[in-house]
């Protein structure tokens, strides 16, 4: 019989269950095709800028950009670009912070899941190597 490494066993277990939660996170929608040209655009305007994302607002016909690690917002055809905050003067809330708080969220969430895969190949790694291990020392 087969004799597994407590230690290494847990950590595969918690790995695993962990993984299981974080299959079922959501992918990004994919970019319309004015958000496309846009992001086209910004990244032939400012070379070696990282446009993470494009997305349309609901105020004045703006484009929200992830230009590297900040907000901007640009029109349509990419001409214009404001950068700064925007707020809602009724609810009294600064609508930039708020997406930028969203963002920074949902990318630390893809850098625990980038973790997470790491630790499960160490822990598949560390599992076959003690697998290896036992059936030499039982033949």
């Amino acid at each position: 019989m087969l004799r597994l490494n407590s230690r290494v066993a847990i950590a595969a277990l918690a790995a695993l269950a962990a993984g299981a939660c974080f299959a079922q996170a959501e992918k990004p929608a994919p970019l319309t095709g004015e958000a496309a040209a846009i992001k086209k655009n910004l990244e032939q305007k400012f070379p070696g800028a990282e446009v993470r994302g494009v997305s349309k607002t609901q105020y004045f016909g703006l484009y929200e950009v992830q230009l590297d690690d900040r907000i901007l917002y640009t029109d349509a055809k990419s001409k214009y670009i404001m950068i700064g905050a925007m707020y809602d003067t009724d609810a009294k809330v600064n609508l930039t912070e708020e997406r930028q708080r969203k963002l920074n969220r949902a990318h630390r969430f893809i850098q625990l899941r980038r973790n997470l895969n790491a630790v499960i190949c160490i822990a598949r790694r560390a599992i076959s190597t003690q697998l290896r291990e036992d059936r030499r020392l039982a033949a």
